[in-house]
């Protein structure tokens, strides 16, 4: 529940149904029957009425921005892009977004390249983020929903390739392939992540480790094919099927919750971030510091 110029809202996640043969489930009748499930908004609200006797709704509220970052600006947080309200991630997007946003101008500032060089970076940064997030997102929803959603017209081109070329070599079996990208390769990929979301537990993750050896589950193995998972370990034994496909998902998606050390590791057009105190900006690769 929350207050949108002084009009109350509620984030609200549901599929409306059909409640009879006779007629439909209005968003006015869906959002009323929701409150039986959430006893203690119903108590706080008392005796309260809706305004006007009507229930509003606001869809497709995901959205991004045309660019990231331009001569001598950046745009970091809910400004650049916004997925989803129900993960909560846009305090660690915003971060982050804000710390490629330093990183670069300083940068720019200090010569370490050219500020179009810099804003490229903070760009392509900021949408890979965003992309990876987007990706555990809707791999989530297609579980829940279990069905298929079509999103590919959602997904910035050139933002989705740098995220898909993750898994394609994993999904498709093959890392040559074109750049044109298809419903069902995107399905594909999301089906892949959707494996983030299997059914463990820490004393599974170990007891699975004691049985097969701790290097299976480790962030730095390989990403693993599901003829590659089938011949580690056999498809009768549940617990262990999910705990390396779960592994082997979060592979792809771990990046996001890993902060600095990506920034620091994974080059872009040549560059990394340097976050030392003092000679914050950018360095190309080998170098061991930027230039000041």
């Amino acid at each position: 529940m929350g207050c949108f110029r002084k009009r109350p809202y509620r984030w609200l996640s549901g599929v409306l149904r059909n409640a009879s043969s006779s007629g439909s489930f209005s968003l006015r009748d869906h959002y009323l029957d929701q409150f039986q499930y959430l006893p203690g908004l119903k108590k706080l609200l008392g005796t309260a009425s809706l305004v006007d006797d009507a229930v509003k709704s606001a869809s497709d509220y995901s959205y991004s921005a045309d660019q990231y970052s331009g001569n001598r600006f950046r745009v970091i947080g809910d400004a650049s892009a916004f997925i989803d309200p129900l993960f909560s991630s846009g305090v660690h997007l915003a971060l982050l977004g804000g710390l490629t946003a330093a990183v670069t101008i300083a940068a720019s500032i200090r010569g370490h390249c050219s500020e179009e060089v810099a804003a490229a970076y903070h760009t392509t940064k900021v949408g890979a983020a965003y992309t990876r997030f987007f990706f555990v997102v809707m791999s989530a929803y297609k579980q829940i929903r279990s069905q298929t959603i079509d999103i590919l017209s959602d997904v910035d081109e050139d933002n989705f390739d740098r995220a898909f070329d993750i898994i394609r070599p994993v999904i498709q079996g093959t890392s040559d392939v074109g750049k044109k990208i298809t419903e069902g390769e995107l399905q594909k990929a999301l089906s892949f992540c959707e494996d983030i979301w299997a059914p463990t537990d820490p004393e599974m993750h170990a007891a699975v480790a004691s049985r097969l050896g701790p290097e299976l589950l480790s962030p730095s193995a390989p990403i693993f094919s599901d003829e590659e998972l089938k011949q580690l370990v056999d498809p009768e034994d549940e617990d262990a099927t999910n705990v390396l496909r779960r592994t082997n998902a979060r592979k792809v998606v771990d990046p996001l919750y890993r902060g600095t050390p990506i920034l620091e590791s994974e080059p872009e057009n040549g560059y990394v971030s340097f976050l030392q105190r003092g000679k914050l900006g950018l360095v190309s690769i080998g170098d061991p510091e930027p230039a000041l």
